[in-house]
């Protein structure tokens, strides 16, 4: 999931989906991909807030574990006006509706 808060500068939805392809294209750990996500939109956007955030399922987890359900590790990283403050709830509200529905 990523919100952002424009300053100048804009993107459309293809060019957020390019950014999240090209910082995923390898193996790595999640923590990693949501900070390069963040450098990445960052350094193109200059905007007033970003929060990147990254949800999971961790399969060797699961595989090594049957029978005691999923295993979902949730990632995430912000600046800004998304650092803190209500709009950073209120996108977080948002991403857990989406992620519930």
């Amino acid at each position: 999931d990523i919100a952002y808060e424009p300053d100048e500068t804009i993107l459309g939805f293809g060019s957020f989906r390019r950014a999240v392809d090209y910082a995923a294209h390898k193996p790595q750990l999640q923590e990693r991909l949501v900070r390069d996500i963040e450098t990445q939109l960052v350094d193109a956007l200059a905007p007033k807030g970003l929060l990147v955030r990254a949800t999971a399922r961790q399969m060797c987890v699961e595989l090594n574990s049957p029978g005691e359900g999923s295993s979902r590790f949730v990632s995430k990283t912000s600046v800004g006006s998304l650092s803190s403050g209500p709009l950073r709830q209120e996108m977080l509200t948002e991403f857990n509706r989406q992620t519930d529905s």
